[in-house]
């Protein structure tokens, strides 16, 4: 999803070159119908590479914000990924997502896998504990496989 958004040297050269023509066809206009000023000499000589840096520093910063925000999205993409998995399985009802989305306990379930798989395991964080959470008969029971896949599935990922 991340999406590229600095362009090649090529197109800040072409935007550079656009500019120049366009305000050297300007300048020429207005030296022939007799308006031309010293001061739009300068307009052609800085606006376009002013233009084109401008252009690429705006580029670049948004590319680096949107990588910085990318980076920062484990949780969005963790919790987007059990949501999908739920949802291709069929089992669930928007009703039951939206009852699973206000039930603290299976929130707070959701973090602890979370926190699994960017920590690890430990004494206190297993999956074993993640999957024993719950009554057999709930709602958030028959979630928790999905749940615990993915967080298995991620710390086999990082293991390799």
């Amino acid at each position: 999803m991340n999406q590229k958004r600095l362009k090649s040297w090529k197109y800040y050269v072409l935007l550079f070159a656009a500019a120049f023509v366009i305000l050297g066809a300007v300048a020429l206009i207005k030296n022939f119908s007799g308006t031309y000023v010293a001061g739009d000499l300068w307009n052609v000589i800085i606006f376009p590479p002013l233009l084109a840096i401008m252009m690429f520093l705006s580029d670049y910063m948004m590319q680096k914000l949107a990588d910085k925000k990318g980076k920062k999205d484990f949780e969005g993409r963790y919790l987007d990924a059990i949501a999908e998995k739920m949802r291709a399985s069929n089992l669930f009802l928007i009703e039951d997502f939206r009852r699973l989305k206000e039930s603290e306990r299976f929130q707070e379930a959701l973090k602890y896998g979370f926190y699994i798989t960017q920590h690890g395991e430990s004494e206190k964080f297993t999956v074993v504990r993640l999957e024993k959470r719950f009554d057999g008969r709930s709602l958030e029971a028959k979630a928790m496989p999905f749940v615990v896949a993915h967080v298995r599935e991620i710390l086999a990922e990082k293991q390799k």
